[in-house]
């Protein structure tokens, strides 16, 4: 992965932090991600591509991959 691809997944980690505190600033982090049942909340989510994103950068940095 080069170094473009690294500023990518930092920029998009930004926005998720930025939407995360938007949403709890709504108090919508406790709602449910669907309509459909599911009981996986919004913060849920968030916190899970946010993990995700981190887990990405952390590999580029100490390996060089993805």
């Amino acid at each position: 992965m080069n170094n473009e691809e690294e500023n990518v997944l930092t920029s998009e980690l930004c926005d998720l932090y930025d939407v995360r505190m938007f949403l709890r600033l709504r108090g919508l982090l406790d709602e449910p991600k669907d309509n459909e049942g599911t009981e996986e909340t919004i913060g849920e989510l968030i916190d899970n591509l946010i993990e995700q994103h981190n887990q990405m950068i952390n590999d580029i940095i100490q390996h060089g991959t993805t």
